[in-house]
């Protein structure tokens, strides 16, 4: 089968570098207790921003993905 395209998701240290960052808002999307992050960072040669969305005090991630710079 094919490689997974999006493989930072099965890495919870990229999450926790992400979170690292202190740059959590209120998620915009409401979500009770859950934090979005945009930070900016790098995948597969492209520069953009990492997107992660998740409630800190029960570590659920409810959106992680990478969204390249145009």
């Amino acid at each position: 089968m094919g490689e997974l395209a999006r493989p930072f998701v099965k890495s919870p240290l990229t999450a926790q570098e992400i979170q690292a960052t202190g740059s959590g808002v209120p998620d915009p999307g409401g979500l009770p207790g859950a934090l979005r992050y945009d930070v900016p960072g790098s995948f597969n040669g492209s520069s953009g921003t990492y997107q992660l969305v998740v409630n800190p005090e029960t570590n659920t991630v409810y959106h992680f993905n990478f969204v390249g710079g145009k």
